[in-house]
């Protein structure tokens, strides 16, 4: 018998403790592997649904915020079926565990957000009345078109499926927007006779736009005397000139000739004129002949703007001469019997549009002698082409041509269009902007408050008359002023829409110059830039500075949109410019 001594003691009868040991550690290990392996299933599983959730909720985003920025295509079709068509695309170009996940309607609910600007909570309203938010659902469900997400390890315990989804909202953010627009003298040009060789003018719209024409209220002749050609009888023309009518339009440029022009009468200075049509209508205002041929044949260059006007019927002459209109007409004589035209014996008769008296007077003076002078682009040459030519050059303030203003000047008539059509997309979209405006000339003037009633920018964008010089700076700063008042809001976008038809030349002092212009407004776009302004450029004509534009916009962050050519052209691109304008709207996610 083998005896085992430990420590002096004796051990019988107990097995060894080696054997002791593996038997512990395989109790254990049948205890504990079932676990481990429940833990791996686990481990397993959670990943894949980990991984699933995050690619839900990458594509619900994605579709989400797809949606939205559809929803701001305004103008373009049923926004709604639009934006949930482009939720459903997006989504199938998203990879769910390498799968495409198909989106059914009910995924898909639109509505409006609002956010509390203290807690930054959300609450969206399911709608479909003119939404501003999409909120999407993806899933990977056992009552979705995805099915439910499959489960590996888990199985030995029973679970081979388990439901996965992931929402997202995304909303249009609200923008404050500064419309601030170039209204000085150059946006009439396209509309100026003496541009008819360089660009399609429209002067004839802007005669026949102009109150009195023949037959109508206003009218300054009487039906008996309109012309055989309606179309010539639109607009107002005063004395002799209505019988002159427009004359030849010189939009048809192809045949359009000055020299030839049936609308002109060259009457020039120091000479004697030969126009049997001048004296026959002289002889119907009732004249003498000695009347009509001292008119006709004075050479002397006194008087000769009373001369011009008693030849166009914008005054009428009391010569006292024997026989003369005076006493035809049964009136007291006022001239001494000469054969001159002094200026007491002259009384000023046709208004000047709604001018009338001396201001009327005043004008019309000052119409021939700026006609009449060689500097002039068509000397000498009097008619309603001239006569308008005059008034948008040197009278086309508020005060002076109040008509003006309804008058389709261009480009200044294509840029109200095209805000008004942009203001009205808008409207229809029952969007969340607010939109004020700003003018400048030769200064910045604040013209309407930030406000959610685009037509009460329209209706004053609409009384502005073109003149002055391009303050762009003064007119940035007044931008910036409204979109930093009270008025603007903490969570809106701000926006500066900053519109020219030609380059900055007035500089931050207030004097003209072309390269203080330019710098004071690059300090303004800079200025803008850091107070979070995005500044979009639109430009117009060939002589708009295009350069110093995109610079702005590309210190503002923003874009440039630059139109030109002809103005049915240009109007047409002004207004894809305008409704992409208002259609480029932000989209957030919210949630």
């Amino acid at each position: 018998m083998t005896k085992n001594t430990v420590s002096g003691r004796k051990t019988q009868g107990r097995g060894r403790p080696e054997s002791r040991r593996r038997a512990a550690v395989a109790v254990t290990t049948a205890v504990t592997v079932p676990v481990i392996i429940a833990f791996a299933a686990l481990s397993v599983d959670v990943g894949v649904m980990y991984n699933a959730k995050a690619d839900l909720q990458r594509t619900a985003d994605a579709a989400a915020l797809s949606a939205a920025a559809r929803l701001t295509a305004i103008g373009s079709g049923d926004r709604i079926a639009l934006a949930r068509q482009t939720a459903k695309e997006t989504a199938l170009a998203n990879l769910v565990l390498r799968t495409s996940p198909t989106l059914t309607d009910s995924d898909i609910v639109f509505g409006k957000s609002t956010v509390n600007p203290i807690t930054k909570q959300v609450t969206f309203v399911p709608s479909n009345d003119t939404p501003d938010s999409v909120r999407v659902r993806v899933r990977k469900t056992a009552d979705s078109p995805n099915g439910a997400l499959p489960l590996y390890f888990a199985r030995i315990f029973g679970r081979d499926f388990t439901d996965v989804e992931a929402s997202a909202t995304a909303a249009i953010a609200p923008r404050d927007i500064a419309i601030v627009s170039d209204v000085s003298g150059s946006l009439v040009y396209d509309s100026t006779f003496r541009r008819w060789q360089d660009a399609v003018i429209n002067l004839y719209d802007v005669w026949a736009a102009l109150p009195g024409g023949a037959g109508g209220v206003g009218s300054v002749w009487g039906p008996s005397e309109v012309l055989a050609d309606p179309a010539q009888s639109a607009g107002p023309a005063y004395g002799y000139m209505k019988r002159l009518g427009f004359g030849d339009d010189p939009a048809d440029q192809e045949n359009y000739n000055v020299s030839s022009d049936p609308g002109l009468v060259y009457m020039p200075s120091g000479q004697a004129w030969s126009n049997a049509q001048i004296s026959q209508y002289l002889a119907d205002q009732s004249y003498s002949t000695t009347e009509i041929n001292a008119i006709m044949n004075y050479t002397s260059s006194t008087y000769y703007e009373n001369r011009v006007a008693l030849a166009l019927g914008l005054a009428t002459w009391n010569s006292g001469i024997s026989g003369g209109r005076w006493q035809t007409l049964g009136l007291s004589p006022v001239g001494n019997g000469n054969t001159t035209f002094a200026d007491s014996e002259l009384s000023w008769t046709a208004p000047y549009l709604s001018k009338t008296g001396s201001s009327a007077q005043s004008a019309w003076r000052d119409y021939i002698y700026r006609t009449s002078r060689s500097s002039s682009p068509f000397p000498a040459q009097f008619g309603v082409k001239t006569w308008l030519d005059y008034t948008l050059e040197h009278r086309r303030t508020e005060s002076q041509t109040p008509e003006l203003a309804s008058i389709p000047v261009q480009p200044m008539q294509s840029i109200k269009d095209a805000t008004r059509f942009m203001m009205e997309l808008l409207t229809e979209a029952e969007s969340f902007d607010q939109i004020s405006l700003e003018t400048y000339s030769t200064s910045g003037t604040h013209k309407a408050d930030l406000t959610h009633n685009f037509m009460d920018v329209i209706e004053t964008l609409d009384e502005l008359v073109p003149s002055g010089s391009t303050n762009m700076g003064a007119g940035m700063e007044r931008g910036i002023e409204e979109l930093l008042s009270h008025r603007s809001r903490g969570l809106a976008r701000k926006v500066m829409l900053l519109i020219t038809d030609g380059e900055a030349n007035i500089a931050r002092n207030g004097s003209s110059s072309v390269s203080g212009g330019k710098q004071y407004a690059l300090e303004e776009a800079q200025r803008a830039a850091d107070l979070g302004i995005q500044i979009i450029a639109i430009s117009v004509g060939q002589g708009a500075d295009q350069n110093i534009m995109a610079q702005i916009a590309q210190i503002g962050k923003g874009v440039h949109f630059h139109s030109e050519g002809t103005i049915e052209q240009y109007s047409a691109e002004l207004l894809q410019i305008f409704a992409a304008v208002g259609g480029r709207r932000t989209v957030e996610l919210l949630e």
